[in-house]
């Protein structure tokens, strides 16, 4: 068994009264905070259908045997996704119950449209200058309306806050990308705004308090400019990441990464989103500050099954049986106003969530110092401060005769924050001392936690599956799947009917109709007889397919005048988990059955990197299912398994970029200009696509 590091956050042994916080510390930032540096956590999301919420990091354990660190959902914008958010929340709650860190994105409905919406024209959508000035204009119809959809999701939030449960929330996320209808507006009165809005009206008026903000980028070549012109300031979020696409053509560089890092001054920082998956060797050579990665759905699948197994049993890597499982993270919570000894402060008494007395206006060198603390052992310790300051201050923390660490507050604009410093403590006696030497703040609480353990997964709480979260085990042939017993649908309808005894059938299938299925573990690789029971008065086309990824094959059906016929064709399948999706091209039939048979197959034990992305032989491209565009569709791409190739999709997009500038003189300039941006725009929004 792999040793690997175990995070184990205690409560500490004191003498010091333990007073409840206006806002507790967020148990997600200490440990972020505790790894920086030295570990990642290895995350997943788990896009649509939110009725199977456990997709893609199921697929993920069925290759590497563990489940992600970092578990995420989203709230999702089409009707079928809606309906089935309480579904997603559930499974929230069990991966954090189970141990992991969890994420929480919205693709939102434009709100000058209708909610629920589609991809196109409802997420992928543009607001005119007059609209976005009312979307943030209080009182106006889209800021109530932005509001409504708030108020729709905040109920979910609240519950799991009531469960107990901290979320990374990262909403109106790749805030430079323009086709976002929230998207690509720099400036103070741009998406940043909107950010502010939005976070305001989730913390203040609806009074959430267990949401850790995460603010996101993509990886444009315009990032040394983006990271301020779509700052919404430093108050306002606890985690900086960045969406890693090869959007410039270039990969993981060091530029990036120094100018993500920079800019968090300290937070937590982290790649959002990627689809070509870091390797452990980036971590340990130049870029070791990255907190945690997430995986993009089924891109996740285009990194092969070596990378992937590389990566997650990487001892660099956290996976959710090497967390230490929540209910052994405590803290020590300690009142400012609970000094021993003190120079030049005062009470006060403030509304901080609740209102709670606090020390006011610490000023450059007014300190304060506190009974002592007993550390256990030598260890690297978490320090939370709640603070509020007008103008930034630097908070310089003292213990054992000399100075510990110094923490910069940029100004909070009169809101309270938790600011963070992990700070390396020998074991013995402390006094802690809190001193300004650089401006003036105001201090609620501090709190103290310990990161002392190393060890294997096999002694952690969360080790555990949830139920829900259990391994997939390879099926037996033949694979025989209820036509209605689909995950997620658009536009089939179920009736009763009689193929030799009444059954439940999915009728009227129409062109352009789908469903998909839960993904099952294919026990082998080779040809495949995939059987279809089916019932129409016309011929008719379906498609089968690897939902969201590409195309097995099309069968043409002949008119059965009406009677169930099974007919079949052959399709090339690799060994691992499959998620099918069905979807009828031309014409319309019903549907009983469909089966899963094999006709000429070698056991997946033999070849020990088979693929889990898509059939051998199908073409790449993106489903109707994930609400993409026509033109997405046929977009095919590779990745390199390293930190040296790149996408064909972002190549493409960087030739367009580079194409347009390179672009001048001449009397077709203004064509050849207006031809190279719209290829930059399709290029764009087959990058996208092949994500949704």
């Amino acid at each position: 068994m792999k040793l690997l590091l175990r995070t184990l956050l205690t409560l500490l042994v004191t003498s010091s009264s333990l007073v409840a916080a206006s806002e507790a510390p967020h148990k997600t930032l200490n440990l972020l905070y505790a790894i920086q540096g030295t570990h990642t956590l290895g995350g997943m999301h788990n896009k649509e259908p939110n009725a199977d919420p456990l997709r893609y990091s199921s697929q993920l354990n069925g290759i590497t045997g563990n489940w992600p660190g970092l578990h995420s959902g989203d709230f999702l914008f089409a009707a079928v996704d809606i309906n089935n958010r309480q579904t997603m929340i559930n499974e929230i709650i069990a991966q954090w119950n189970a141990g992991a860190v969890v994420n929480l994105m919205w693709h939102a409905c434009n709100p000058v449209g209708t909610s629920p919406c589609q991809w196109s024209g409802g997420v992928i959508a543009e607001l005119t200058d007059p609209q976005w000035a009312d979307l943030l204009t209080d009182g106006t119809v889209l800021n109530n309306r932005w509001k409504a959809r708030m108020d729709e999701v905040a109920v979910f939030l609240q519950q799991l806050e009531d469960a107990g449960v901290e979320v990374m929330f990262r909403p109106l996320h790749e805030m430079n990308q323009s086709l976002f209808w929230w998207g690509g507006r720099p400036g103070v009165d741009g998406t940043a705004r909107l950010y502010q809005l939005t976070h305001d009206y989730f913390k203040h008026t609806k009074g959430l308090s267990n949401l850790i903000w995460v603010w996101n980028l993509q990886d444009f070549s315009t990032l040394p400019t983006d990271v301020d012109d779509y700052d919404p300031g430093h108050e306002y979020w606890d985690v900086f990441s960045m969406d890693m696409y090869w959007s410039d053509g270039q990969g993981y560089t060091t530029e990036k990464y120094n100018a993500i890092r920079n800019k968090a001054a300290g937070k937590p920082i982290a790649i959002g989103e990627a689809e070509d998956l870091p390797s452990p060797t980036l971590f340990e050579n130049g870029q070791p500050d990255w907190s945690f990665f997430m995986g993009w759905s089924e891109l996740t699948f285009n990194n092969s099954n070596e990378k992937l197994n590389t990566i997650f049993h990487s001892p660099r890597v956290i996976t959710r049986d090497e967390m230490p499982g929540w209910d052994n993270i405590s803290y020590q919570v300690i009142q400012a106003e609970d000094y021993t000894n003190m120079d030049g402060v005062e009470t006060a008494t403030v509304v901080d969530g609740t209102t709670t007395e606090v020390v006011g206006s610490v000023d450059a060198w007014d300190w304060m110092s506190y009974a002592s603390i007993d550390i256990p052992v030598d260890g690297l310790y978490t320090f939370a401060f709640r603070v509020l300051s007008n103008a930034g201050a630097t908070l310089q923390l003292e213990g054992a005769g000399g100075v510990l660490a110094a923490r910069e507050i940029a100004a909070t604009d009169d809101q309270w924050i938790t600011v963070y410093k992990t700070v390396s403590l020998t074991q013995g006696a402390y006094e802690f001392g809190i001193k300004s030497i650089e401006g003036s703040f105001s201090l609620n609480w501090f709190s103290l936690s310990s990161v002392h353990g190393i060890g294997d997964s096999s002694g952690s709480s969360s080790s555990q599956s949830s139920s829900s979260a259990s391994s997939v085990s390879p099926v037996t042939y033949p694979i025989h799947i209820e036509a209605e017993s689909y995950s997620n649908m658009d536009g089939v309808a179920q009736s009763t009917d009689d193929d030799g005894g009444a059954t439940t059938v999915v009728s009227s299938f129409d062109a352009w109709e789908w469903m998909s299925y839960s993904a099952v573990n294919l026990p082998e690789s080779g040809s495949h007889i995939i059987s279809y029971r089916v019932k129409t008065s016309s011929a008719a086309i379906l498609q089968l397919e690897e939902a969201g990824t590409g195309v097995y094959g099309t069968i043409t059906i002949p008119s059965t005048d009406g009677e169930w016929t099974t007919v079949t064709q052959t399709v090339e399948l690799d060994a691992g988990m499959r998620s099918f999706g069905l979807k009828v091209t031309e014409g319309s039939i019903s549907l009983n059955w469909f089966s899963v048979a094999c006709a000429e197959c070698v056991s997946s034990s033999s070849s020990s990197d088979a693929s889990n992305t898509s059939a051998s032989s199908a073409t790449s491209s993106a489903s109707s299912m994930n609400s993409s565009s026509s033109t997405a569709s046929n977009a095919s791409s590779s990745i390199s398994s390293s930190e040296t190739g790149s996408s064909s999709s972002a190549q493409a997009n960087s030739s367009a970029q580079q194409s347009s500038r390179r672009s001048s003189g001449g009397g077709n300039t203004s064509i050849s200009l207006l031809l190279l941006l719209t290829l930059l725009s399709i290029a764009r929004s087959v990058m996208l696509a092949r994500r949704y």
